[in-house]
C-alpha cells in the first residue's frame, strides 16, 4: 500500500502543474543548501502564508526519521507559516534523487507538526518574506496551491 500511496501522489503532483510557475533562488544556507521559491505561490490569509519552496542539498542526505529517505540531493515542500506565532509546518513535501525536484522520487509525505522557527535561519527569512505579503484572500478562505514544477524541467509535450 506505502507504493501505492506514494506513486498516487506522485502522479497527483505532476498533474495540474502551471506553465507559468518560475523558481528563483531565496537565500544559501550555511551549509550550502540553496532555498528556491516560488514568488507566485505566495499566498497570504489572515495571519498565515504559506509558499511553494525548493531546497538543493550540495551533498546528498539522509532525513532524519520519521521519514529516513537516503541520498537525497532536494525537495520540494507547500510551507504554512503562522506569522504571528513564528511557527510553521509542512503541508506536503516529496524528496528527489537529484537537484532541482528531478531523477527519481524518494517519497512523500503530507502535514507535519507545527515547529517553532529558529531566527536567522533560511526558514526564518522565508517566513518574514512570506508574511510581508499582502492578504490574498480578504475573506479568510484558505485556498489550494498547486505545486509548481522542477527548477529546470522542460515544457512537456501534450499528451497523445
Amino acid at each position: 500500500m506505502p507504493v501505492l500511496k506514494t506513486s498516487c501522489l506522485a502522479l497527483l503532483m505532476l498533474c495540474g502543474v502551471p506553465a507559468w510557475a518560475q523558481w528563483s533562488e531565496f537565500t544559501k544556507a550555511r551549509n550550502g543548501d540553496v532555498y528556491l521559491i516560488e514568488q507566485s505561490s505566495i499566498q497570504r490569509v489572515g495571519d498565515t502564508a504559506r509558499v511553494w519552496v525548493l531546497v538543493n542539498h550540495p551533498r546528498a542526505v539522509t532525513n532524519p526519521p520519521p521519514y529516513s529517505y537516503s541520498a537525497v540531493h532536494s525537495y520540494r515542500a507547500l510551507i504554512l507559516f503562522d506569522c504571528k506565532g513564528l511557527r510553521a509546518r509542512r503541508l506536503e513535501a516529496s524528496f528527489f534523487s537529484q537537484p532541482s525536484a528531478e531523477g527519481r522520487l524518494m517519497g512523500t509525505f503530507d502535514t507535519d507538526d507545527w515547529y517553532n522557527v529558529p531566527p536567522e535561519t533560511p526558514e526564518s527569512e522565508l517566513m518574514k518574506s512570506a508574511c510581508e505579503q499582502p492578504p490574498t484572500d480578504q475573506a479568510g478562505a484558505p485556498t489550494a496551491v498547486a505545486p509548481p514544477p522542477a527548477a529546470t524541467a522542460a515544457p512537456r509535450a501534450p499528451a497523445r
